[in-house]
Order: structure tokens, then C-alpha cells, then sequence
């Protein structure tokens, strides 16, 4: 007994139906495809380095609100090194001139705490005068 044996015939007319179809021919573009392929791995890959960034900010902004009191590590009491006796620290006072001592007096006088301008003496030169030393007559 064969299989066109054990079918009726509504069976038969849907056989002969199907036998008759063809395939549709597929046309795939391989540019857009490997495009839509790439843009779904940058996508993921956009997505970590959002998730990454979006963390560190949620630390550093945890960072920025949880107060640091000196002497202290994760709450416990930390006692400074002894100082070393062969070593002597040599500390020398800021000149005149160095930034942290021009923005204190910035911050205490304003403009007036700023040093005085000292500028070279500056002789006014004639173009005659240039002239002549060119030549070598002076």
C-alpha cells in the first residue's frame, strides 16, 4: 500500500495544488544587510559604553555627597604615621611672587594686592636715528 493509497481525494486535489506552487524568488541586499547587521552590534556596543558612563556618574555623584572627615577611613580612626628622625623636613616660606601668596592678596586687597609693575626704561627711537646706526655713523 502506497501513500497515494491511504489519501482521499480532497487530500489528492491539496497534493496537486502544492505540487503546482513555486518558490518566490528572494532577493536579499547584502549591502543592507551587513549595514542593519553592524548597526545592531554598535548599537549594543553604544549601550554598554551608556550603562558604563551612567555608573560612574551615579558613584561620583555618591562620591561628591558622602563626607570626608580627616583622620578617618571608611569610618575608622586613623592615627598619622610617626614622623622618621633621620629625616628633618625643611619647610620654605612662599616668595612674593608665587601663586598661592598672589591669590591670597587678590583675595584680601583686591587689584591693589597685586605687586607692583616694574617695567624696563624704554628710549623712543627716530627713524634717523635708525638709519644711522645702520650705516655706521654714529
Amino acid at each position: 500500500m502506497s501513500e497515494q493509497d491511504e489519501l482521499n481525494p480532497a487530500e489528492r486535489e491539496l497534493e496537486a495544488a502544492l505540487r503546482s506552487l513555486t518558490p518566490a524568488t528572494v532577493r536579499i541586499d547584502p549591502v543592507a544587510a551587513a549595514f542593519a547587521a553592524g548597526e545592531r552590534t554598535a548599537r549594543r556596543q553604544l549601550r554598554q559604553w551608556q550603562s558604563a558612563t551612567a555608573a560612574l556618574v551615579v558613584i561620583s555623584a555618591c562620591a561628591w555627597f558622602v563626607p570626608v572627615q580627616r583622620g578617618t577611613i571608611f569610618g575608622r580612626h586613623i592615627e598619622a604615621p610617626a614622623p622618621i628622625a633621620d629625616s628633618v623636613a625643611v619647610v620654605q616660606p612662599h616668595s612674593e611672587q608665587s601663586l598661592l601668596k598672589l591669590r591670597q592678596a587678590i583675595w584680601e586687597k583686591g587689584d591693589d594686592g597685586l605687586p607692583a609693575v616694574e617695567l624696563p626704561l624704554v628710549t623712543p627711537l627716530r627713524a634717523n636715528e635708525m638709519l644711522s646706526t645702520q650705516r655706521g655713523e654714529i
